[in-house]
């Protein structure tokens, strides 16, 4: 979405007509200049996308047009943090090796470090979640394991 949209969109969400958003802004924004970037007439300076976030007290990330990647770049690293805390639960840590483009798994028992790529860590999160999603479907289908 364009940033007039998510002004009109958290706007609404907020409950507040244009004319109470630009009441809200220090200083104040007209009503006539809201409806404009709510419809991408004009577009707003950095410094008001700021007054606006502020007023409808949302990040300006939330405004701006990469709100949405930003998400799930958030999302994405949550989830990889999640992968390699439960990788060091097991035994594993996990170092990433920024020049190089690789990342360094260190295995506590042994005191062995490996070095493996991107590409391979990729594999190695999706062979773990298959692993673990047969596990879990061959406990609901042994009938053993319900209630």
């Amino acid at each position: 979405m364009s940033i007039g949209e998510n002004i009109k969109h958290i706007r609404k969400e907020k409950g507040f007509t244009q004319k109470q958003l630009g009441e809200l802004c220090k200083p104040k924004i007209s009503e006539s200049t809201i409806r404009k970037y709510e419809l991408n007439i004009l577009n707003p300076k950095i410094e008001t996308i700021m007054k606006i976030a502020d007023a409808l007290h949302v990040e300006i990330t939330d405004l701006m047009e990469f709100s949405a990647y930003v998400s799930e770049i958030k999302k994405e690293s949550k989830k990889q943090t999640t992968f390699f805390d439960f990788l060091d639960s097991i035994g594993y840590q996990i170092h990433n090796i920024s020049f190089d483009d690789k990342w360094g798994i260190h295995i506590k028992e042994s005191g062995t470090d490996i070095y493996i790529t991107s590409e391979e860590m990729d594999v190695l999160k999706h062979t773990t979640q298959e692993n673990i999603d047969l596990r879990i479907t061959k406990y609901i289908n042994d009938g053993k394991h319900n209630s």
